[in-house]
């Protein structure tokens, strides 16, 4: 990922308005055709990181899980099973593991994925239709040219999600080492 992000993307300028031909937008001005590789294989690499990134926290919970023998099965519920089971067994890694979607790095990397996943990708210009509801309960629809997330804003918020894995097994490392 990170070499197709150095080969160059220049996607911090992702629009103009107007167009340098006279459009009333121009998307992407500074790329050239083997940018949009770069951007295509980067976004591949990216997107799978973001999935991968929740299965790896999903990983800690089993390990609980099986280091405390909780013995709950994973479906819908698995993290709040364990973290409730946990709050008898050690508090503290309770409250870290509590804590955890409160870290604004971790609301980052789940956003994103959620967006990845189940709405428009923020790595790909949305449509720019939005639904804004007012309080008597209308709606008001804008159009605009679009959100985008840069390159760039994603290899920060990988860069620091790293960290926190980092930090998240540094936490738990000594309270699942088997003994």
């Amino acid at each position: 990922m990170k070499s197709y992000y150095d080969s160059g993307i220049p996607d911090e300028e992702w629009y103009i308005s107007p167009g340098e031909k006279g459009q009333s937008v121009q998307y992407f001005p500074h790329f050239e055709e083997e940018h949009f590789g770069n951007l295509y294989w980067f976004s591949f690499y990216m997107e799978s990181f973001y999935t991968r990134f929740e299965g790896l926290i999903d990983t800690v919970y089993h390990v609980i899980n099986i280091k405390y023998k909780f013995d709950f099965e994973p479906a819908l519920g698995f993290r709040k099973k364990v973290l409730k089971g946990l709050k008898v067994v050690d508090k503290d890694l309770f409250d870290y593991l509590d804590a955890l979607p409160d870290n604004i790095v971790f609301q980052k990397v789940k956003d994103f994925r959620n967006n990845i996943v189940h709405n428009y990708r923020p790595n790909q210009i949305d449509s720019g239709y939005t639904k804004v509801k007012k309080t008597d309960g209308s709606q008001n629809i804008r159009m605009s040219i679009g959100n985008y997330t840069t390159s760039s804003e994603f290899l920060i918020n990988i860069y620091d999600s790293l960290d926190l894995l980092g930090e998240i097994t540094d936490t738990i490392r000594g309270k699942v080492e088997l003994k």
